[in-house]
């Protein structure tokens, strides 16, 4: 029989038709994925060499130059590694590679360096001053003939001042434009204002001061102060006046507490995002060393933060660029773990208390807080950054001169190795490498200490929270904890590409959720990580974001009806390629993964194409958010969103419509009518089929249609759907599969 369009009509009338009619929402599945995870092959890439640089010395802190390869030993994950290339780099003379077993003998780079000069505005005039003395110093004594230098500066957002250039005085100007602005007459009145509140902390017993901790960084407003509480005895001797007003003082102090709580996560953020910009912008630019010299007082890692802040390390591991952080602070009178440690007893006693150690209070658990306090110390975040990525801080003193010139010593003399890995599987997983000098005497080596082991053609940095989402697509396990299901469609794009929409979706009933019966809220945490690997199985995009829910708890069972629907629009060259997503609950550790080959058509705007052939359940109004967004694909006529089936199953029982769109694409100038076939394909035999003219395209050539189909017409199974478009001389076709169920 011949199964007749439930509507076939023009484009806008059939928007205004379905966002009246067909429902929004959609139910969540529990249909089995698809493809079920299965062991992949370890990645291709197009260079299997970890380059490792190194700086020796001796024991009077002067670089060794004179060893060779036989005199170090290099360890992955605990795992000896063959030397494959070694030389040593020197500003002094010409480079030289050697063979395995050969002396380093000094030499000048073959490329480049690059050097990052990375200044924080979180400082006083002071720290400004000392800033720009060093890095003055630099620009007239460090930089070489070969050295291009680049100055950023860290505020509200990433500033860039000067880009690489070897031009000394555009990098002394840039210097000097960031760091001898005039200091802010308010910050000075707002810094003397926060000694006074202080001063009203520091005569009290260390125990009263743990007890202020506890509560000034409260937002229980119902506590006092305990130092405070001796007034509510008559026979205590206590003004009471007095008492009234030292708490109303303390109240401002307990006010700035607060906020800085907040504060330090948005600096956090703020730092740490800059840093991996300009890591990431290094990433693929080939250069002898890449070497950032960070002007800052440091920055408190929030909870918040720290997968973020971890990856930052693990980028510059994968760049190969080394951080040395300058203390701008200089000399520190006050030592900077006492508010830290003072906090911390607090936290203790907090948590003693508390019999819920996950419950939030004013913002924050117990557990949560105890890793706050733990990072109150931004000076431990110079060190680490610096250690862990081959380099060393520079602190606790008002003239960086001496230390300046150790890093420059070290820029100019390093050693560099490669080798190939033994361990040919590129999981994401992290390795540690160990560099040793075996030769007899006294030295100490400082290279990186590892990264995450997956190289990719896409220059994104592997964040933190992506690496047990790697480990679970690497895994050998086949078992998918909850459904998942993933889609890809692709539109018109370049002349050389094509836009690509990539959709994941999943239960939102598969996630843990964690209630606040105080706050009558829910939240729950997932992330998602999607790969798009070429016919040499490497990764060119990975996209992926974690995601926290939250709510009012009323609304909880409403949220755990619907799915989650993730979806990123990139662009693709022609090609055979495969979507591998992981889906994962950041609290329960569950995760399913799913696997799916696609094909991205050739792009030529001369020829005659078609796109995707997308089916849905319905369409949603778009958002005020949606409508100031670039146009996609799918946003019709800038009034509704067609969303994808990504699971491919109507219900009988639910669905009354089988909703599908697809675009043509006629070059340009093109009179011609095009009609469309639309044929529906039961175990391979022609169920029915529809056709007619579609409309005229827009001044791009392009010709958007969106119909629908009465589900009813169609008995459970499985089906494929054929859409064919003809201007009578060219014809495209693209294939759409889906099922019915009762």
């Amino acid at each position: 029989m011949i199964c007749k369009p439930a509507k076939s009509v023009a484009l806008a009338l059939f928007i205004t038709q379905l966002v009246a009619c067909i429902p929004l929402s959609t139910s969540a599945q529990t249909a089995a994925d698809k493809q079920p995870a299965s062991q992949e092959k370890p990645l291709k890439l197009r260079t299997d060499e970890v380059i490792v640089d190194a700086v020796v010395l001796d024991k009077k802190n002067h670089a060794v130059s004179d060893l060779a390869t036989d005199d170090f030993e290099l360890y992955e994950d605990g795992v000896k590694q063959k030397i494959t290339s070694f030389r040593f780099e020197s500003l002094a003379s010409t480079s030289q590679t050697l063979p395995s077993g050969a002396n380093a003998t000094p030499g000048g780079p073959r490329t480049i360096n690059l050097i990052s000069l990375v200044f924080d505005a979180q400082t006083d005039r002071d720290g400004s001053i000392r800033a720009r003395k060093a890095a003055l110093d630099y620009i007239a004594n460090g930089i070489g003939p070969n050295d291009y230098v680049a100055v950023f500066g860290i505020d509200l957002g990433l500033m860039i001042l000067a880009p690489y250039t070897n031009d000394k005085v555009a990098i002394k100007q840039a210097v000097e434009a960031f760091t001898s602005r005039e200091s802010k007459k308010y910050l000075a009145v707002a810094a003397e204002t926060r000694r006074a509140l202080e001063s009203l902390v520091e005569p009290l017993s260390d125990a009263k001061k743990v007890g202020l901790a506890e509560t000034l960084t409260s937002v229980d407003l119902d506590t006092p102060p305990p130092a405070l509480e001796g007034a509510r005895d008559p026979s205590s001797g206590i003004n009471p006046t007095q008492v009234t007003l030292a708490a109303i003082s303390l109240s401002g102090l307990r006010i700035l507490r607060v906020f800085e709580r907040y504060e330090r996560e948005f600096q956090g953020y703020r730092d740490v995002d800059a840093l991996l910009a300009i890591i990431n912008g290094l990433k693929t630019v080939r250069a002898a060393r890449k070497v950032m010299l960070l002007f800052s007082e440091g920055f408190a890692v929030t909870p918040a933060v720290t997968e973020r802040y971890k990856s930052v390390i693990s980028a510059a591991n994968t760049t190969g660029l080394t951080i040395y952080a300058l203390d701008i602070a200089g000399l520190r009178i006050l030592n900077p773990n006492e508010q830290t440690m003072v906090e911390r007893d607090a936290s203790s006693i907090q948590r003693i208390r508390n019999q819920n150690p996950e419950l939030v209070s004013g913002g924050v658990s117990a557990i949560g807080r105890t890793e706050d306090v733990a990072r109150l110390n931004a000076v431990s975040t110079l060190d680490e950054l610096s250690e862990e990525t081959g380099g060393y801080a520079i602190k606790n003193t008002n003239d960086m001169s001496e230390g300046l010139k150790r890093i420059l010593d070290e820029i100019g003399n390093h050693y560099v190795m490669t080798y190939q890995p033994a361990n040919a599987n590129y999981d994401g997983k992290f390795r540690r490498i160990n560099l040793k000098v075996v030769r007899t005497g006294d030295f100490k080596v400082r290279a990186r200490r590892g990264s995450y082991a997956l190289r990719t053609l896409d220059d994104s940095p592997v964040m933190a929270h992506e690496v047990p989402l790697l480990e679970r697509a690497n895994s050998a396990s086949a078992v998918n904890d909850f459904p998942f299901h993933l889609q890809a469609f692709h539109f018109r794009g370049t002349n050389t590409a094509r836009q690509v929409a990539l959709y994941a979706e999943f239960p939102v009933s598969a996630l843990k959720f964690d209630t606040d019966d105080k706050l009558k809220t829910f939240s729950s945490k997932f992330a998602i990580l999607v790969l798009v690997k070429n016919g040499a199985n490497e990764i060119v995009r990975k996209l992926g974001q974690e995601f926290t829910l939250r709510g009012p708890l009323s609304q909880i069972e409403d949220i755990k009806k619907r799915p989650q629907l993730f979806s990123r629009i990139t662009v693709l060259a022609p090609g055979q390629y495969t979507l591998e997503a992981v889906a994962r609950d950041s609290v329960a550790g569950k995760a399913s993964v799913a696997r799916i080959p696609f094909e991205v058509p050739p792009a030529s705007e001369d020829s005659f194409r078609i796109s995707s052939v997308v089916m849905s359940r319905g369409v949603n109004p778009l958002t005020e958010d949606q409508k100031k967004q670039p146009a996609h694909p799918l946003y019709l006529e800038g009034q509704a969103y067609f969303v994808p089936n990504v699971e491919e199953t109507f219900s009988l029982a639910r669905d009354k419509n089988v909703l599908v769109h697809f675009d043509v694409y006629v070059p340009k100038g093109s009179a011609a009518k095009v009609n469309a076939t639309l044929t529906f394909l039961k175990g391979g035999s022609v169920f029915t089929q529809a056709g007619g003219p579609l409309p005229d395209g827009d001044a791009t050539g392009r010709i958007t249609y969106s119909t629908s189909f009465g589900s009813e017409n169609f008995p459970s199974g499985e089906y494929d759907l054929r859409v064919t478009a003809s201007d009578g001389t060219r014809r495209a076709s693209s294939t759409a599969h889906f099922k019915i169920a009762p």
